[in-house]
């Protein structure tokens, strides 16, 4: 049962929450996919397959040499350790999954953010409950369902690039209630 001091959330004030926290969420995760993560991956991804080439190329000098300096095997033998050490951590990091969940986070955001807009526009007056509410509840699985935490300095910079503000306290309001369904002029 509802809280009775709390007062439901009407459909249009739903999309537009959903909306704008759709389209905030969406661009935090671009952000941070586009940010340190790639930076990251420069780092445990580019850098190991570099100096894995580098190591494999110096010990193919070193023995063509008939030379007894060892200074190309050693070479190749310290780049060949640092792309295992990086490699490692990287797996050990398991960045692959984490940047894949950002990745489905942000276009899935943005999807929500596309079909809000779309409700928004194509009901001046009275969305479609039955729309809204399969939205709510996409919108909810997906915010359950996330694996990829998300540092809050991404969510306030894109709240700054996109000129949305957060709702504190909309997302913690009931939505619309089933019987406001049943009882829509537009079923």
């Amino acid at each position: 049962m509802s809280d009775p001091r709390v007062s439901p959330v009407d459909t249009r004030e739903w999309l537009k929450f959903a909306r704008e926290q759709s389209t905030v969420l969406s661009e935090a995760y671009r952000l941070r996919l586009v940010g340190k993560l790639w930076w990251a991956n420069v780092v445990f991804v580019v850098v190991p397959a570099v100096f894995g080439t580098a190591a494999a190329a110096l010990a193919a000098a070193a023995s063509s040499t008939t030379s007894s300096d060892n200074r190309l095997t050693v070479v190749a033998a310290v780049l060949a350790g640092a792309a295992a050490v990086l490699t490692a951590v990287h797996k050990a990091l398991n960045c692959d999954a984490y940047q894949a969940e950002c990745l489905r986070l942000s276009q899935a955001f943005q999807s929500i953010r596309i079909r809000s807009e779309a409700m928004l526009a194509e009901f001046t007056s009275n969305p479609d409950p039955r729309g809204v509410s399969k939205l709510a509840a996409e919108y909810a699985r997906l915010t359950e369902s996330a694996q990829a935490v998300l540092p809050d300095v991404y969510i306030r910079r894109a709240t700054e690039l996109t000129g949305y503000q957060r709702y504190p306290d909309l997302a913690n309001r009931p939505a619309p209630a089933p019987q406001a369904v049943a009882a829509s002029p537009l079923l």
